[in-house]
């Protein structure tokens, strides 16, 4: 089904503002999105297969960008009816302050007929008291679902979209405690414990923001918990590393090169051999001298006895020590 597209601010270029990129709920890929839809002209119309072969991610992650920016209140999509009923253009409000309602035009100005972009005048006025750059201006709205302006004189008819946030959100945003049996809290608690081995005299950092680093590591980086407890035990360990790697920030900046070389130094480690005697000392047939021995038949057996005695008696007898005078 055709779409048709409406931002709710005028720039005149493509310039995103900083609270899209700046809010951590959106993945990288919610923010392409919208920065893709919002460098293109008001009353775009588009077909979402067009948007899809446009990137290399596919339909389903476009679906899941999609419905985030929806979800957080920068896209608003309303569908509209035919005079019979029936699904006809869906229409996508682009809104970058997903704390403020946004308004729509539903008719066009009375009298002389003052034409209207959903919310926005020719003049650069909004239907919501806001201006092209986002400041209030000194018409008022009220309550209302319908609200009469005055623009130059002219009335128009405006009711509002639902949004999904209808207070706007806090600037200083309540940061997360981290419990101390969470895997974060749990992973900087571990990193403190290995720098103290090394540097007893370390400053106790904030833990709570080392936990919230390990945090991003895994949900931002894709890091495994098991992957960030090795590299945190080697970079702790390591000759080199453990004097230089004395933050989270810092063990998230190097992560790559610790895991590269981690692995590198596991497959380096040499290989202990067990100990081989050479050819000429091995028995043949793997049996022992003494079982040897026990082959040795009784005449053999004396044969070697007598050959001992004889070499015995001639050491005797060639002993000095030994000899007796002669009388």
């Amino acid at each position: 089904m055709k779409q048709a597209l409406h931002k709710l601010n005028q720039l005149g270029f493509t310039q995103v503002p900083n609270e899209v990129l700046d809010d951590e709920r959106l993945k990288w890929a919610d923010k392409g999105l919208f920065a893709y839809l919002w460098r293109q002209s008001d009353e775009w119309q588009f077909y979402e297969s067009e948007i899809i072969k446009h990137a290399a991610d596919g339909r389903d992650a476009f679906r899941t960008a999609k419905n985030h920016l929806i979800k957080f209140g920068y896209l608003v999509i309303e569908q509209t009816r035919d005079k019979n009923g029936r699904m006809s253009l869906g229409k996508w409000y682009l809104n970058p302050y997903p704390g403020r309602k946004i308004v729509k035009s539903l008719e066009k100005s009375q009298d002389d007929g003052i034409p209207t972009v959903d919310g926005f005048s020719v003049d650069g006025k909004t239907a919501d008291g806001l201006s092209a750059d986002g400041k209030p201006t000194t018409n008022n709205t009220n309550s209302n679902n319908t609200n009469c302006n005055k623009t130059n004189s002219k009335k128009r008819v405006t009711s509002e979209l639902p949004s999904s946030s209808d207070t706007p959100r806090p600037k200083n945003k309540k940061k997360v405690k981290y419990e101390p049996d969470s895997k974060p809290y749990r992973c900087a608690r571990k990193m403190l414990d290995e720098i103290l081995k090394n540097k007893p005299d370390f400053k106790i950092p904030n833990l709570q923001k080392w936990a919230d680093t390990f945090r991003l590591m895994n949900e931002r980086d894709g890091r495994t918990w098991k992957t960030i407890g090795d590299v945190i035990v080697f970079a702790t360990q390591d000759d080199f590393w453990r004097v230089n790697i004395l933050s989270a920030d810092k063990l998230r900046k190097q992560f790559d090169r610790l895991e590269m070389e981690k692995d590198k130094q596991k497959k380096n480690r040499k290989v202990v051999q067990r100990e081989t005697l050479p050819d000429w000392a091995k028995n043949k047939g793997g049996s022992s001298n003494q079982s040897d021995s026990k082959k040795l038949s009784t005449d053999e057996q004396k044969r070697l006895d007598s050959e001992v005695d004889r070499l015995m008696a001639e050491l005797e007898a060639t002993d000095p020590d030994k000899r007796r005078p002669i009388r």
